[in-house]
């Protein structure tokens, strides 16, 4: 068979018709291919790697949680190193929420990065904890640039600190004070409140002589009370602003402000400011019980804490101070972004504030008003403390100097023969009764030591009601030094002595330390020695022997308080003893007999001996009881109970409504 076409230029044909392949054989040609395969791969995989290596990015986590964390700890100098351009206003703006209230905390937590070689976008979770509120969060976002020169930067942008942020904002709180609540009486009338009132103060460049600095001292001290140096301290300190109005007190506009005002505004340099404040109805329960309200001051908001800042207003002493958190309440706060100059550009958050609520006193006004009027005309150190015996209630209390310290219901005194209630509550469950022989002489030695009656009396031979009626010194101490040894201790805790109890405010009781021999026990006997009670403890025993039973004050119905102690029923055959004793202090023959107490009253009086001297002196008691009310008054350094106590619980009686 010829093969067609050949001679010069033609092709064979190669098997199965391809033109010009080789005719190899078949493995060589499985050979040829794979080499080919290999080289195509290789060239492939080139290419790959090479554009790989070309287009890797290594994105700036570690400059975008550097930023965060930089910022969660509030450090804007290490901020500011990965800005592009950081601004000079940093450290003010990029913490301010978190320092608008103190004690806060700040998270921030990248929650995504992407980008290229040259630019790239994070996004980040915020939560910022305002102490005492609660959390504000939100999801912000950061751009960055990557050049040769700097390496990665944050692009600087106000709303990188929060959404929507302009140049000039910041974040902040404004708080919103609910009207601070009142301090009511029983009757629900109030006793400290919110009311109009004058700030008095100076000018000091109107004050040009030393005759005009002389007359604001003296017209401030004899109408508000204010000590000269404090006047020194407060031109001292103005001595740079001579034109400023210095305030000195503030007060409020009542009956008693027009007296003030035209009495101080002829003093060359007194000036007088219209304003609000809390103040008291109430000048005897003011400063010592109900309290006052002013700036607060760096430990008061140690203690009191979110959400108070420098110049709130809070309770400074009394039930201001103690309620506070109460009579406040608590201040709406709303998260905001303000400008500059502190407007609110747009409001972001609002934590709702709580309702101010009031605090309900026992004190019944009418009874204060007596026990002040009973009070008004005695310039020593003194008290009167009036309760509801059935209750414990105090409807009156009353400390001179009214600006002074509380001492109706702080004050802790011998109480002298007042105590002599609780010997004879000791001797009559022991056995005795109004008509045990209760011989007074002049003199009783007990445990070595010697003890004489008032005034040397020596009534000789008496009963038990007698020596009670006329206080007799020996009759007791004769009668008690054959008690058993805690007789007198166990008929003490049954009146509250020992016993602890609040009111709300600071408060003493009645202390009766086991004697340390019989001498000290004899003392006791007659309310002295190491025995001391305090005014509002003396007026609950002869509320006790009212009601057939001790109970412990109470001040404050309103929040409820932990329910105070109640001592236990004491025995008819007592309780009617003891009342048949007191009624006859009041009448003829009796100490009190003479200072113009009610023939249906009941009461005993004290003559108690303090510090040294030949004699020592004494302080004035009178304890008692009359209807639904019981009381005690006491004089510092008064004297004699019956002569100078007495007539002042008669006074209160007669002050009181009919």
């Amino acid at each position: 068979m010829s093969n067609l076409g050949c001679g010069p230029g033609a092709r064979a044909l190669a098997p199965h018709g391809r033109a010009g392949a080789p005719n190899w054989p078949p493995m060589k040609r499985a050979l040829v291919f794979f080499l080919a395969l290999v080289v195509v791969a290789g060239a492939i995989v080139g290419v790959v790697l090479s554009r790989t290596h070309t287009d890797k990015v290594t994105l700036p986590s570690r400059e975008v949680d550097t930023f965060l964390h930089a910022w969660a700890r509030d450090d804007p100098a290490d901020m500011a190193t990965l800005l592009d351009r950081p601004p000079t206003d940093l450290e003010t703006i990029g913490s301010s929420l978190v320092k608008s209230v103190p004690g806060s905390t700040a998270d921030y937590t990248r929650t995504s990065l992407s980008g290229t070689a040259n630019d790239a976008t994070a996004t980040y979770r915020a939560q910022v904890t305002l102490r005492g509120l609660g959390p504000v969060m939100w999801d912000g976002s950061l751009a960055l640039l990557h050049t040769k020169q700097t390496g990665w930067r944050i692009t600087w942008n106000p709303n990188l600190l929060y959404p929507g942020l302009g140049a000039g904002h910041h974040l902040t709180v404004q708080r919103t004070w609910p009207a601070r609540a009142s301090i009511l009486a029983a009757n629900g009338s109030v006793l400290a409140g919110a009311q109009a009132s004058v700030a008095v103060g100076l000018e000091p460049d109107h004050i040009k002589t030393p005759a005009d600095l002389a007359a604001v001292k003296a017209g401030m001290k004899s109408l508000l009370e204010i000590d000269p140096t404090t006047i020194d301290k407060l031109l001292v300190g103005s001595a740079a602003h001579p034109n400023y109005f210095v305030p000195v007190v503030t007060v409020p506009r009542n009956a008693a402000y027009p007296h003030i005002h035209d009495t101080l505004v002829p003093i060359p340099g007194v000036i007088f400011r219209a304003t609000t404040g809390v103040s008291s109805v109430d000048d005897a329960l003011g400063a010592q019980i109900l309290g006052t309200v002013g700036d607060v001051t760096a430990d008061g908001l140690k203690k009191l804490g979110a959400p108070y800042k420098a110049g709130d207003q809070v309770g400074t002493s009394g039930l201001q101070a103690i309620y506070e958190k109460l009579l406040a309440g608590a201040p709406s706060t709303t998260v905001v972004i303000a400008d500059a100059n502190g407007n609110t550009v747009r409001k972001v958050k609002t934590f709702p504030g709580k309702a101010a609520q009031p605090v309900r006193l026992t004190i019944d006004l009418a009874t204060q008003k007596a026990a002040e009027t009973a009070l008004a005309g005695t310039t020593q150190n003194s008290a009167l403390v009036a309760i509801d015996p059935t209750t414990g209630a105090i409807r009156a209390v009353v400390s001179k100097p009214y600006n002074g310290f509380a001492r109706a219901l702080s004050g802790q005194y011998p109480p002298g023969s007042t105590f002599k209630v609780i010997t004879s509550t000791a001797l009559l469950a022991g056995g005795d009764n109004g008509s045990t022989p209760a011989p007074c002489p002049a003199k009783i030695t007990v445990g070595g030591e010697s003890f004489t009656n008032f005034e040397g009396e020596a009534p000789g031979a008496i009963d038990l009601a007698t020596a009670f009626a006329k206080s007799c010194n020996n009759a007791f101490i004769g009668l008690a030094d054959k008690l058993r040894p805690d007789a007198l201790g166990k008929a003490a805790t049954m009146f509250g002595f020992n016993s602890h109890w609040t009111l709300g405010v600071d408060v003493a009781g009645g202390s009766y330390p086991t004697p340390r021999d019989s001498a000290e026990r004899a003392a006791s006997a007659i309310g002295q020695g190491r025995v001391l009670a305090s005014p509002v403890e003396m007026a609950s025993i002869a509320a006790a022997v009212a009601s057939g039973r001790w109970r412990a004050p109470i001040l404050v119905t309103a929040p409820a308080r932990t329910v105070n102690p109640v001592g236990p029923p004491l025995s008819p055959v007592v309780v009617s003893t003891l009342r048949s004793f007191m009624a006859s202090v009041v009448r003829t023959g009796g100490t009190a007999a003479g200072s113009g107490l009610p023939l249906d009253s009941f009461g005993k009086t004290g003559t108690a001996e303090f510090g040294r001297g030949t004699p020592p002196p004494t302080h004035a008691w009178f304890i008692g009881y009359r209807g639904n009310l019981a009381y005690a008054v006491i004089v510092e350094g008064g004297g004699v109970g019956g002569a100078v106590a007495a007539p002042i619980a008669a006074a209160f009686l007669r002050a009181l409504p009919q």
